[in-house]
């Protein structure tokens, strides 16, 4: 179901030109098992789709590891990022700027 959406977002995008790119924001526990997500990021590569991950808030370890693996599996030529944003006095805006 999310890679159909994901494939029908992208194709009807403004820019045909740009890569691929989606970015997605998660601050909720990631219920799927690391298997399943491993499955779809090789689905995403093979479509030629980079994918930012940008987790805040408190994460348990396995919640680190689940992300970790999928963006290693998405990466692709142009690649694809991680961002663990902790709580902290700081603004979400701020932490994005300095993450890659």
């Amino acid at each position: 179901m999310f890679l159909s959406c994901v494939q029908l977002a992208l194709k009807h995008r403004s820019e045909k030109a740009q890569r691929q790119r989606i970015i997605v924001f998660s601050c909720s526990p990631i219920e799927e098992d690391e298997k399943s997500l491993v499955k779809l990021a090789k689905k995403m590569k093979k479509i030629n789709v980079s994918i930012d991950v940008v987790a805040f808030g408190d994460l348990e370890s396995d919640q680190t590891k689940k992300l970790e693996a999928f963006v290693e599996n998405v990466k692709g030529g142009d690649g694809s990022n991680l961002a663990i944003i902790p709580p902290g006095p700081n603004l979400l805006s701020e932490e994005l700027q300095v993450s890659p």
